[in-house]
């Protein structure tokens, strides 16, 4: 069925010939046998799946091997796929090439989908690497895919687990929906599949298509991009304006009814592309920061292409979003607030429900915390010290805690003149640390720790007006310290956000 949607309209940047780091090496002997594909990389991995860099041995082409577990799930999610991508014909959904068969070490035959190799990396790479992208960027994003999600509406089909980690670019920068796995058609009985915090909240109906539930997926992505962190439920979500002052109110108003927990209220996807691309038109979205070292090194772009210049202007989103809601440098950092729950080039697992929320008492570390140079103990003493000064706004306090000229310093320092600037303070400020592993510790003084974190209830005071704003649910963050040690006394280096999820 051709689809009637609006032409999209998205912008192409040139690519460097960096290396994403989020790619990991395979070695050439745990790689699966694929006959007339010489597999080189693993790129990616879901809850059923792993993806590998192929080449083609007759054309030398690049091409995305999906190999599927050798269990029931795995079976039905490869077949799934096969069926949602089976005759799709448009430029923002990744092309199905063909199937084929792996042979595993153990002999055991797991089945493979051939897809389009898809190397400017993905919407999650790209805020996590720059932070919320400007109405424009994410118009260039979300215009495409919502026309892309319509066209399989068309067809009968939805999609199923719309996120910013499904989401990736071509080489010449057009954005394009993948991994159809989670998809169903009319007369197929369906389940509850998604990603955390971007599938809808109601429950499937079997038999029965739901669009509306990839539109509410779709809101979810815009509300992503546009603020670097997972929509709630309504009931608990502030309103976009918080995050970004002046905000176009039809903006809001359609991302609100994207949002609504009323599947009946909700738009078509067709009308979301339609209504954005008339909100915002396209701006360039910077993919150089997440593209592969195969991407192409130079491409063609209609629009002169500035990284600098929207470095600045995300910085300064960032600091407005501070200052309207002074929070989320308390969690983990001004950077690190701004990526989404997952470890870079690894798909969040679909969920049916949200996780359950942190244990209060914290699990050991790997070993005893003296037996690793008191890294955690100091590790705590450094997370206190952290929440007093802030409350404080200290920076010699802060440069005793951050190793010199670290990311985790400049994070904190921005926070402390953001609040500054905009006569705020924290009060009352108290995180701990739980379920603490110590994941690595060289010799040469240099480790990782994950943790989870979680905030206490505070209080943020404006001393313009001496007026308070009362912060009481935040989210449980899965977070990743790296510390370096100068002398016998560790310091924090980076924070990185892992995953997030609503607290108790």
């Amino acid at each position: 069925m051709p689809s009637h949607e609006p032409e999209p309209k998205f912008t192409v940047t040139p690519l460097a010939t960096a290396t994403n780091p989020a790619r990991r090496a395979a070695s050439s002997s745990s790689l699966p046998l694929v006959p007339g594909y010489r597999l080189s990389e693993l790129i990616g991995t879901g809850s059923v799946s792993r993806v590998y860099l192929a080449e083609d041995v007759r054309t030398a082409a690049p091409l995305a091997l999906k190999i599927f577990e050798d269990d029931d799930a795995g079976e039905r999610f490869a077949a799934l796929e096969r069926e949602s991508l089976r005759g799709v014909e448009h430029p923002h959904v990744v092309r199905l090439l063909g199937t084929a068969t792996a042979e595993t070490v153990d002999s055991s035959d797991l089945p493979v989908n051939i897809l389009e190799y898809l190397p400017g990396g993905s919407a999650l790479g790209v805020v996590r690497s720059l932070g919320p992208q400007s109405v424009g960027q994410t118009s260039a994003i979300v215009v495409p895919i919502a026309a892309a999600v319509a066209h399989l509406h068309g067809m009968g089909r939805v999609h199923g687990d719309i996120s910013p980690d499904n989401v990736l670019f071509g080489a010449d920068g057009t954005p394009k929906l993948i991994d159809g796995s989670a998809s169903q058609r009319t007369g197929y009985r369906q389940f509850d599949a998604g990603t955390a915090g971007f599938h809808a909240p109601e429950a499937v109906t079997p038999q029965v298509l739901q669009p509306e539930r990839d539109v509410y997926s779709l809101g979810a992505l815009i509300w992503f991009l546009l603020t670097g962190r997972v929509p709630s439920l309504t009931s608990h979500r502030p309103a976009l304006s918080v995050f970004i002052r002046g905000v176009n109110t039809d903006l809001v108003n359609l991302v609100e009814a994207c949002l609504d927990e009323d599947p009946a209220a909700r738009p078509n996807a067709g009308d979301v592309a339609r209504r954005l691309l008339k909100i915002a038109e396209p701006e360039p979205v910077d993919i150089t920061v997440t593209a592969d070292h195969h991407a192409v090194p130079y491409v063609k772009t209609r629009h002169h292409f500035d990284r600098e210049l929207i470095r600045r202007r995300a910085r300064r989103r960032t600091i407005k979003m501070w200052a309207s809601v002074g929070v989320s440098a308390v969690l983990t950092g001004a950077g690190v607030m701004m990526m989404l729950a997952a470890p870079a080039n690894s798909a969040p697992q679909p969920s049916v429900d949200q996780p359950a929320a942190a244990q209060t008492e914290p699990h050991q570390p790997v070993a005893a915390a003296g037996s690793q140079d008191g890294l955690v103990d100091q590790l705590f003493a450094l997370a206190a010290a952290r929440d007093q000064a802030l409350m404080d706004q200290d920076d010699a306090a802060l440069e005793a805690i951050h190793a010199d000229d670290s990311r985790s310093l400049r994070q904190d320092r921005t926070t402390v003149a953001t609040l500054v600037e905009g006569k705020l303070r924290y009060e009352e400020l108290s995180t701990s640390l739980q379920n603490v592993e110590v994941t690595t510790l060289a010799p040469a003084g240099k480790a990782t720790v994950r943790a989870e974190s979680v905030t206490k209830p505070f209080t943020v005071r404006n001393l313009g007006d001496n007026s308070q704003y009362h912060i009481e649910t935040l989210p449980v963050q899965e977070v990743e310290f790296t510390l370096v040690k100068e002398g016998e006394r560790w310091q924090l280096s980076d924070v990185a956000l892992l995953h997030e999820r609503s607290g108790t």
